[in-house]
């Protein structure tokens, strides 16, 4: 099943999904903003929108109540000014995929972009889509929210490829790569970042450094984590080749049955480290396994009454 097919085979279960759209406001509650009022800001009607507890009852769409028998607030265009940054991981290592599983972990995080994307459309919010290769961010579907914006989105989203092996600069035996974050500074103000990845494209203490600085007073950042079951559980036993998806031509052979332990150990460690780093910033993250069904776990992050 190609993407779109799977992304229309999930709409009914994505309708009404309102609690994500407090993210692109204010992060807590529906019916606040943090973000100052503009001048010159559009007060243009542009929908309506569930009620929720909290919301100002002075909004309420009368005309609309007495027709639908439902509470609907009125939503203008100045009430959608946080837009929302798709950044898609694109690292070659996305490409990774072992025998238990159908999908790949970038073909997973498609998936989930066009989740999200559909939602971020549904309600009317700007968005757009760009894409790390873990060194340098670029964009790929510019901020809009109109139905043609929504069509473009979803095709390039599904005609992304991953970014070409790294070559990498060698001297005295180090790598000299490393993550440079380019294209990430200066961030917008008042934007969502939702952050889709295996979240291993540097060493831990590197990578830790993204949400301390992509998470501040102004902005937002949710994160979707995708991993294969061969990464939490290491399912090898004997003398293994393994290749680096990231720069051609390495490899290393080991005896896989002897490391086990403490493969796996270090790897819960790094996801401690992620999970206490974000939880101190307020930082959702939502962890995802490729064997698994996306759509049950994504649907009940999504419907959540607050982020």
């Amino acid at each position: 099943m190609d993407l779109q097919e799977w992304l229309h085979s999930l709409l009914p279960r994505l309708e009404g999904l309102r609690p994500w759209e407090a993210l692109c406001t204010d992060g807590r509650r529906p019916g606040r903003h943090d973000a100052p009022r503009r001048q010159g800001a559009s007060h243009e009607f542009v929908g309506h929108r569930e009620y929720a507890p909290g919301d100002d009852m002075r909004r309420l769409d009368w005309k609309a109540l007495g027709r639908s028998d439902r509470l609907l607030l009125k939503r203008f265009q100045d009430e959608t000014s946080r837009p929302c940054e798709i950044v898609l991981d694109v690292g070659a290592g996305m490409n990774f995929r072992s025998d238990k599983t159908v999908l790949s972990k970038f073909e997973a995080a498609k998936r989930t972009a066009a989740v999200l994307g559909y939602i971020l459309f549904q309600s009317r919010d700007r968005f757009r889509l760009t894409v790390f290769d873990g060194i340098e961010k670029r964009e790929i579907v510019p901020f809009d929210s109109s139905p043609a914006h929504w069509k473009r989105f979803l095709d390039r989203l599904e005609e992304c490829p991953t970014a070409p092996p790294r070559r990498v600069a060698e001297r005295d035996g180090r790598d000299e790569t490393g993550p440079g974050f380019r294209g990430f500074f200066p961030a917008p103000r008042y934007t969502t970042f939702v952050l889709i990845g295996d979240l291993m494209f540097a060493e831990p203490e590197e990578v830790l450094r993204l949400p301390a600085m992509l998470r501040t007073r102004e902005n937002r950042l949710v994160i979707f984590q995708l991993l294969d079951p061969a990464e939490l559980e290491f399912p090898y036993a004997k003398m293994t080749a393994f290749l680096d998806m990231e720069r051609p031509g390495r490899s290393i052979q080991v005896d896989a049955g002897r490391i086990k332990t403490a493969f796996c150990e270090e790897m819960r460690r790094f996801l401690r480290q992620i999970d206490a780093e974000c939880k101190s910033r307020g930082i959702p993250v939502l962890r995802l396994r490729t064997d698994e069904p996306l759509d049950e776990p994504l649907v009940r992050f999504l419907s959540r009454a607050t982020f």
